[in-house]
């Protein structure tokens, strides 16, 4: 094995174990071949090209991780790649790079924006309900409205 494979193997590692803390069953994935489908595993709905290169090309690392996803069937995909220019950081997953398309980074902060919305509904609602200002069947009503409508909006979020 050559060295730039050897190290590209130990960020994928390294990536590896810091995303367990958020996903536990984080793994390297399986090569692929011709349908590369990205180098971890996990989260579902993404692919994630791991990069420790000595120079950095952004295109170059989108267009991968962007073909990835495709292969794979997925609109998400990031390119984690190992910092390795600025003085005082440590080369360390954490100070590393997570980089998408812009039109991937809107998708993901509205949907998660309204996520956070939907919650926060359900949760006024169900302290509605806790506190006998809502009955269980206008709860049900509401809330399965409330999921609908996040559902949908969801749906219509493609790129």
């Amino acid at each position: 094995m050559n060295k730039a494979k050897i190290k590209g193997t130990a960020w994928e590692s390294a990536c590896v174990e810091y995303l367990k803390r958020w996903w536990p069953k984080m793994k390297r994935a399986a090569l692929e071949g011709t349908g590369d489908i990205g180098d971890l595993a996990l989260p579902e709905g993404w692919a994630v090209e791991c990069k420790n290169a000595q120079t950095i090309n952004l295109p170059q690392f989108l267009r991968e991780a962007e073909s990835e996803a495709a292969n794979k069937g997925v609109r998400n995909f990031v390119a984690l790649v190992k910092n390795r220019r600025s003085k005082g950081e440590s080369g360390a997953v954490w100070d590393g790079y997570a980089v998408t398309r812009t039109r991937v980074w809107a998708r993901i902060a509205y949907e998660h924006e309204r996520a956070r919305e939907t919650l926060e509904y359900l949760t006024a609602l169900d302290q509605r309900l806790r506190t006998g200002g809502i009955n269980e069947s206008a709860y049900a009503v509401l809330a399965r409205e409330s999921l609908a409508a996040f559902s949908d909006d969801m749906a219509r979020t493609g790129d």
